[in-house]
């Protein structure tokens, strides 16, 4: 008999939050989309293979990227502000 060394997996999927948290763990918002602008989020997240949370949270970053230094600034530190 052949004795076999195989490392028990948690079940269930890995986390995938930023870190290794998990996405369970994260902060949650509603937002109200226009059908095509859902179903565009969806296509994407399909075609990418990346949730759509993940998009969303680039879609952010990418939308604060191209604002004026000023307004990104200001953003920013309130951003700060809200996370103490």
């Amino acid at each position: 008999m052949r004795e076999t060394t195989t490392a028990k997996r948690p079940r269930g999927r890995p986390p995938a939050g930023p870190d290794g948290s998990k996405v369970a763990d994260l902060p949650r918002i509603s937002l109200r989309l226009e059908p095509a602008t859902k179903n565009l989020l969806e296509a994407a997240a399909k075609v990418t293979g990346r949730p759509a949370w993940r998009i969303g949270q680039d879609a952010i970053a990418a939308y604060l990227a191209e604002l004026p230094a000023k307004e990104r600034r200001q953003a920013t530190a309130l951003a700060r502000k809200a996370a103490r």
